[in-house]
């Protein structure tokens, strides 16, 4: 695996950690199953997807060339600036505000799932294998 290849696996991990999300979401589990689930897998995994994606915008910059790279690392670091603003907002501010900010996070990470998937089906597996 080239450090090509290890970036687009950072951001293919932050990826495919934001679809496992949603898709937990919609099970029928009983609430304790998710803060058990929470606790034992989804606080390791997303300090693993910190690092994955630290090291994903750092390998970025020494590849500028490559516009999906170049993509994803935007659509990060906009992913993050959103859930900062998110985070800040009051109770009290307006509901568009709040759906605003998620429908921003849904098309910030559907860039990355795509673009991921983009290497992953068309690159990655018919250079591997």
């Amino acid at each position: 695996m080239t450090g090509r290849d290890f970036a687009y696996a950072c951001f293919a991990y932050v990826g495919a950690l934001a679809v496992a999300s949603l898709m937990l979401e919609v099970l029928p589990f009983p609430f304790s199953t998710y803060q058990v689930l929470g606790m034992v897998v989804g606080i390791p995994a997303v300090i693993l997807a910190l690092v994955a994606s630290g090291w994903g915008v750092v390998l970025t910059c020494a590849r500028w060339r490559e516009w999906p790279l170049v993509s994803m690392s935007v659509a990060l670091l906009g992913y993050i600036g959103v859930f900062v603003i998110g985070e800040s907002l009051s109770v009290e501010e307006s509901v568009s505000q709040r759906t605003a900010l998620n429908l921003a996070d849904g098309v910030l990470m559907a860039v990355i799932v795509t673009l991921s998937g983009r290497w992953y089906f068309f690159d990655f597996r018919r250079r591997s294998g």
